[in-house]
């Protein structure tokens, strides 16, 4: 189980996209909520007007774990852990990698909006063969499509992520490295 940061405590947050609201509420209030954080709240999603009823069929799960974070079940904390292997193994190689799409704007909104199909990244193209061969050493398979000079796609079980490459031209400006595009900014 991953554990994805949550923004201030203590209110009903907006309603999302999907019609489920994160709310807080202090503890021995009415309602079913989950476990209680050190500050007195729990945490729940409900869906908006549901009375606290069970979301919808694929939903993701959230839990609060024991520092006061959201814990994220399924697929999402498994792409969550996906996330967490690219970004140790991308800073022990020292590689330059970016989180983008879905994910991106997740982190960048700081909560998880809806469930994601894959993990997508950019990549510096001279780091994309390394960061792919220490991903394959620990049992991500490589897919053959689409050309490997412009993206690499892997997949672990049930996740996958895709590896868009970036190239650099003379000045070090960001490039697309390769194909029909190459050069171009």
């Amino acid at each position: 189980m991953t554990t994805f940061s949550r923004g201030a405590a203590g209110r009903a947050g907006p309603e999302r996209h999907d019609g489920h609201r994160i709310t807080t509420s202090r503890a021995g209030s009415a309602g079913r909520a989950g476990p209680e954080r050190r500050d007195g709240h729990r945490i729940t999603t409900s869906r908006a007007g549901s009375a606290g009823r069970a979301g919808p069929r694929g939903s993701v799960a959230w839990v609060v774990d024991g520092a006061g974070g959201l814990q994220v079940d399924g697929v999402a904390g498994r792409q969550l852990d996906a996330i967490r292997e690219v970004v140790a193994l991308a800073e022990r190689l020292r590689a330059g990698v970016w989180l983008r799409g879905g994910w991106g704007m997740d982190f960048f909104l700081g909560e998880v909006t809806r469930s994601h199909v894959d993990v997508d990244w950019f990549c510096w193209s001279e780091d994309g063969p390394l960061l792919v061969a220490a991903l394959v050493a620990r049992g991500w398979r490589l897919l053959p499509e689409p050309p490997h000079d412009r993206q690499m796609d892997l997949i672990k079980g049930d996740v996958e992520q895709s590896l868009t490459l970036v190239g650099r031209d003379e000045t070090g400006r960001p490039v697309v490295p390769a194909g029909p595009w190459a050069g171009a900014p």
